[in-house]
């Protein structure tokens, strides 16, 4: 982890605003701490394997931490106010210069696009989307959340794993127990069909073949239903 998003994490307006947050939520995935950490840390494991620098590791992480405090007042437009939070704080922080922060601020503020992908202008807009839909995991899930939607136990995303190799970039999906998953039983959640979509388009961005699996079983990319993508 950085050393600046570590700083970020800690932070006690951030923690505080994030704490309320999770208050207000309380029958849905989370869009708090529990989420911001998940983020940091599938953005981690993913600037690994494409090797990025330094500086895009960190404006990444940055706009990650950032992405969803706009949530406190609601979901509809929290990008926007979410990037007004950025632009009143980070600039007395001194770590990034102009062009730096105007990619952040776009980053963050387009961070739930689904429906006009053309708003996605840099590279950090595109790694910072899809890294945040890809926290479809068991810890984001309230548990209202799974009652209401009769969540299995067994359709509980452990973990993923990633690697790059021969242009082909592949996400496996482990599951809390494998045993009894079924692969369909996730094509409906809107969560993982908003994850399924943006992995795609992001390896159609970056010229990359998409490779998903559940427990090293490969995903046949065209039975996924993306009816519910476009939902805010």
């Amino acid at each position: 982890m950085e050393k600046f998003t570590e700083e970020l994490l800690n932070d006690k307006i951030i923690l505080e605003i994030y704490g309320e947050i999770d208050k207000v939520n309380k029958f849905s995935s989370s869009h708090g701490i529990k989420h911001i950490k998940n983020t940091i840390a599938l953005a981690e494991r993913i600037e690994d394997v494409f090797n990025l620098s330094q500086k895009n590791r960190i404006m990444i992480e940055t706009s990650l931490v950032l992405h969803d405090i706009g949530q406190l007042d609601g979901r509809i437009d929290h990008g926007k106010r979410s990037k007004y939070f950025a632009k009143n704080f980070l600039p007395s922080k001194n770590v990034f210069d102009k062009n730096e922060l105007k990619i952040i601020y776009s980053a963050i503020e387009n961070h739930d696009e689904c429906a006009k992908l053309s708003k996605l202008k840099t590279n950090i807009d595109w790694f910072v989307n899809l890294i945040d839909k890809l926290d479809f995991s068991k810890d984001r899930l309230e548990d209202n959340y799974k009652e209401r939607h009769k969540y299995s136990i067994y359709e509980e995303v452990d973990h993923l794993d990633f690697n790059l190799k021969d242009n082909v970039f592949n996400v496996d999906i482990k599951v809390v127990d494998n045993s009894k998953v079924k692969i369909e039983d996730l094509f409906d959640r809107v969560l993982f069909s908003k994850a399924t979509y943006m992995f795609q388009n992001f390896c159609q961005k970056f010229n990359l073949v998409p490779n998903m699996s559940i427990e090293n079983k490969a995903i046949d990319m065209e039975l996924l239903n993306f009816d519910n993508v476009l939902v805010k």
